[in-house]
């Protein structure tokens, strides 16, 4: 039987980044609007995600959940530090995202 990974290496889409973002980029926004519109763009960057190559999961970070975009079948593992050890090149496509991503960095896997 095979056990599922403890972690995974990749972007974790950091909400609170994101909210912080929509409320500076458009100041007039009603804020009962703002996680609807952090929902779309949360969904938006997902659809550019090729998830056969860069699984999509859930991640913990110090307690915080995180959607985790892992950098590859070779970003799982069990043991914490090699992961933090790797050379994985995180998806270019991704570079434009990275004021709303916590990491790279390596977070506990949660779940599929």
């Amino acid at each position: 039987t095979s056990s599922l990974p403890k972690y995974v290496l990749g972007y974790g889409i950091d909400r609170k980044k994101l909210n912080q973002l929509i409320l500076k980029k458009a100041p007039d926004i009603d804020p009962s609007l703002v996680n609807d519109a952090a929902d779309t763009v949360i969904e938006r960057l997902l659809d550019n995600v090729d998830n056969y190559q860069h699984l999509i999961v859930l991640g913990e970070l110090n307690g915080d959940g995180f959607i985790v975009i892992s950098f590859g079948q070779e970003a799982f593992g069990d043991n914490c530090e090699d992961l933090k050890q790797k050379n994985i090149r995180p998806p270019e496509h991704l570079d434009a995202w990275q004021d709303i991503m916590r990491g790279p960095t390596v977070f506990e896997f949660c779940s599929f």
